[in-house]
């Protein structure tokens, strides 16, 4: 996920990317990346569509800047 210009980690296992690519595409690539030793879901929150609860200040304010 890192590799995307614009990333941020939620927490461990939850990342949001800002990406031109397909849904599809940036599934594959986490799929692929955590060789089926785990979950993965992609879906676009872009616009006003996300809310928080307890997450930190650090990333509200990344979400507020690039999403």
């Amino acid at each position: 996920m890192r590799s995307y210009p614009k990333w941020a980690r939620i927490v461990e296992n939850v990342w949001i990317v800002c990406s031109e690519e397909k849904l599809v595409d940036i599934r594959e690539k986490a799929s692929n990346a955590i060789k089926g030793n785990g979950i993965v879901m992609v879906m676009d929150i872009s616009g006003d569509a996300w809310g928080t609860y307890a997450v930190s200040k650090e990333v509200t304010d990344w979400m507020k800047t690039n999403i």
